[in-house]
């Protein structure tokens, strides 16, 4: 029994102790200091509530890293999207171009004499706001500047079609007031001219220096130039281009979408009228007129319906053409050219338009005597007086006629470089589709004025084309009046192009001739602006 009973005792002894020790452990942990815990449950916060704050606070830093990366690529923001002349700093007067001024893929990137106006010279300059590298895409082909091959030192550099590729990003270093255009591909090389074994010049990718052959400044251009002609090409229908119906030249005419040609039924002249633009179609010197929903050509400048708004598209090179009357967009959809009001989505395409530049008119410079003139392989110095030959005049006359020209949108063909016998010029001058020819000559004989001839059988548009430039002529050159004569023997000016010959001055006047080599730059300059002034007679247009 009392075994029985110290064994019981023995029992509760035991459980008295597991009990003193469970109370003890449990104001131990109650002692502890779990703040957080303890804040939550006197604020009543729930374990989501927890999680909650736990996601803000991954938010936080996920925000804070995109911050950073919108800070460097502001950083990287150099220049402002635009469309830009590249010109080199060590090779002042020479920008980048394409060989050739091919619009194909693959053509090499050059360095060229820079030209105002050439649509090879112009490139978009747009950042990606995603990555802050820049594409420099060409004007005229729409292609993008690519780093060939594997882009190592010594790749050069060609155009190709737009890709995801970081061969065609650049990052653009500020130098100052200069640039570099290094390689997104590999930033350590740089877009550089270096000089050819054969002493010409070309680009290719070379280790970043502080050197002026990798150092360029950007010079703005302009979109379009003012009285220059295009071919008008539909995004949406690409074998399609804007064009006269029928090529007709009557008033009311409608513009449509033709299949492309070269024909000049589809080149239109761009004029300036201050912030907007006349369309004038160059085959009838009428101008596009919106009228209702179609377009048709009209005679007259006149009226806010022939006034149209260009708006180019920084990222794809192509323009909107909107009415400055209406308000509304010339739509290509299904082919058919019609004025809508702005599209929206995947119908934005049928809005868009591809320039592309031509000529409005042709002239051939027949610079008078010269190499082959009397036959094949035979030179004539023509007339000689004061101690000139009248051959290397003409020619100086007609390159400075040409370099007055180059502006402009009239194409020359100079008679210096298509040297072929003088009863063949006005052939050639046909052959090679020009409008209209300009024969320079100086008289001999003792005379004392300035004079033109056209042909008794002269082309239709000669006697118009004459009016022009023996105004030009006499005015310029400051002599008398020597009139205009007509000869059916003369072969230049009897052809089937239209052509006026003239005689600046007679060489074996000292007096007259040294007064024309005095303002033969303002007589150049002044010819130039007659035959510009008649590209724009209907008469001439072919």
């Amino acid at each position: 029994m009392t075994q029985h009973l110290g064994w019981h005792a023995k029992a509760m002894l035991t459980i008295c102790v597991l009990a003193l020790g469970v109370f003890a452990c449990a104001l131990m942990i109650a002692s502890m200091p779990w703040g957080f815990s303890c804040a939550y449950a006197q604020d009543g916060a729930s374990v989501a509530s927890l999680q909650a704050g736990q996601s803000a606070e991954g938010a936080e830093a996920e925000q804070s890293t995109e911050d950073q990366q919108a800070a460097r690529i502001a950083g990287m923001a150099v220049v402002k999207d635009g469309l830009y002349y590249l010109c080199s700093v060590s090779n002042p007067g020479f920008a980048v171009s394409v060989a050739g001024d091919s619009a194909n893929a693959g053509a090499k990137a050059v360095l060229a004499g820079r030209e105002e106006g050439n649509w090879s010279q112009k490139w978009l300059v747009v950042q990606d706001k995603s990555t802050g590298y820049y594409t420099l895409r060409n004007m005229r082909s729409r292609m993008v500047l690519t780093v060939a091959g594997k882009g190592k030192p010594g790749a050069v550099l060609k155009q190709a079609k737009a890709s995801s590729t970081l061969k065609q990003r650049w990052e653009l270093v500020k130098e100052g007031a200069r640039l570099r255009f290094c390689s997104a591909s590999n930033p350590n090389l740089a877009l550089t001219v270096v000089e050819t074994k054969s002493g010409g010049l070309k680009f290719v990718l070379k280790p970043v220096d502080s050197v002026a052959t990798q150092q360029f400044r950007l010079r703005k251009a302009e979109p379009v130039e003012d009285g220059h002609s295009f071919f008008i090409r539909s995004v949406a229908s690409p074998r399609k281009g804007l064009a006269v119906k029928g090529a007709s030249k009557k008033a009311k005419a409608p513009i449509v979408l033709a299949k492309r040609s070269s024909a000049k039924a589809q080149k239109i002249r761009l004029q300036k009228v201050g912030a907007s633009y006349h369309l004038q179609c160059v085959q009838s010197c009428q101008f596009v007129c919106a009228s209702k929903s179609i377009l048709r050509q009209t005679e007259g400048a006149s009226g806010k319906a022939k006034k149209w708004k260009l708006v180019l598209d920084l990222g794809t090179g192509t323009f909107k053409i909107k009415s400055a009357s209406t308000g509304k967009f010339v739509d290509a959809t299904a082919g058919k050219l019609t004025l809508q009001a702005r599209a929206a989505g995947d119908s934005d395409k049928a809005q868009r338009f591809i320039l592309v530049p031509t000529y409005g008119f042709t002239v051939f410079l027949d610079a008078g005597h010269g190499n082959n003139a009397a036959g094949w392989g035979v030179y004539d110095p023509g007339a000689e007086g004061s101690g000139y030959d009248e051959a290397p005049l003409t020619k100086d006359l007609a390159n400075r006629i040409e370099e007055e020209l180059s502006g402009s949108d009239v194409r020359v063909f100079n008679g210096v470089n298509y040297s072929v016998p003088y009863s063949q010029r006005n052939a050639k001058a046909r052959s090679l589709g020009c409008d209209v020819v300009l024969s320079i000559h100086f008289d001999a004989g003792g005379g004392s004025t300035t004079s033109t001839m056209v042909g008794t059988h002269g082309a239709t548009g000669s006697s118009a084309f004459n009016s022009i430039i023996h105004r030009k002529l006499v005015g310029s050159v400051g002599l008398s009046d020597g009139g205009t004569s007509h000869r059916s023997d003369i072969t230049v000016v009897n052809g089937s192009v239209p052509a006026v010959l003239m005689e600046v001055c007679f060489i074996d006047n000292s007096s007259s001739l040294h007064k024309y080599l005095n303002r033969r730059s303002s007589v150049a300059a002044s010819l130039a602006e007659g035959i510009i002034e008649a590209s724009k007679l209907p008469t001439l247009q072919r």
